[in-house]
């Protein structure tokens, strides 16, 4: 996990009207207009202050070159990859429709095109499962998994949508490598590496939302999905959003464990 910059980290606490001020024991001191030395001695105590949202800087800092990103779960957009390679082609994948309209502002910012379908391990079709509330339908939680009976009983109904399912080997045979690629498909995110073999060796990152609870029927464990990721020559390399106690899952950031990224 990235750290926080001292200095973004002293706005955003001043922004909710919070300050440094010098102790009793540290009149004589600066320290606390100082954001990097009293980060530092912070440090040195066991604390560490990370930033709990991924910025686009901290994924440039990684110099991924590519020409092509692919982003697999769309919802209303990724923000983070669009913003860290504005000068890529997108690729936006989403078994929604829906999601066409809630993505069509990014056209003033990027180049993309969008694919209306699911990606998985084999081309056909299948069922997805919308998830509602009362006046609300969460379209972010969209699965081609099945619901946990815990998971499923924090709705109060579900629609069923036949959907087309393509491979990313087969999506990506029209752009031009080397690419990106972003997964977010609430359970199915180990299926759509497995159609991708072709596609992974011309790939220099992925970051994928893996499960950590057990939230779909017959859902894989983390061990697998990172497993899976290390057959096909990639390592977590940055999580993105924390593993916490109480996450039900995070964002890791893969890249191909024999770049230099890796050297001691």
């Amino acid at each position: 996990m990235s750290r926080a910059d001292p200095f973004a980290f002293f706005r955003a606490l001043n922004a909710i009207g919070l300050e440094f001020v010098p102790t009793e024991s540290a009149k004589t001191t600066t320290l606390h207009k100082r954001p990097r030395p009293l980060l530092r001695q912070l440090e040195r105590q066991g604390i560490t202050i990370e930033t709990a949202k991924p910025s686009a800087q901290a994924l440039q800092a990684f110099d991924f070159q590519v020409a092509t990103v692919f982003d697999v779960g769309v919802d209303a957009g990724t923000p983070l990859i669009y913003d860290a390679f504005p000068d890529a082609k997108f690729v936006l994948i989403d078994p929604i429709q829906e999601s066409r309209d809630r993505v069509s502002h990014w056209q003033q910012k990027i180049d993309f095109d969008f694919i209306v379908c699911g990606v998985g391990a084999k081309p056909g079709q299948m069922e997805i499962t919308i998830p509602m509330r009362p006046g609300r339908t969460n379209l972010a939680r969209s699965s081609l998994a099945g619901f946990t009976d815990a998971n499923a009983s924090m709705f109060t109904q579900f629609e069923k949508r036949d959907v087309d399912i393509r491979t990313l080997d087969d999506i990506a045979q029209d752009y031009q490598g080397p690419y990106g690629l972003k997964i977010d498909t609430e359970g199915f995110e180990r299926e759509v590496i497995r159609g991708a073999h072709k596609m992974l060796t011309q790939c220099e990152f992925v970051i994928a939302e893996v499960s950590i609870k057990r939230r779909f029927t017959n859902g894989y464990r983390f061990s697998e999905f990172i497993a899976d990721m290390g057959e096909r020559g990639f390592e977590p390399i940055d999580f993105l959003r924390p593993l916490r106690p109480d996450a039900v899952d995070c964002d890791v950031l893969f890249a191909k464990y024999d770049s230099p990224r890796f050297d001691f």
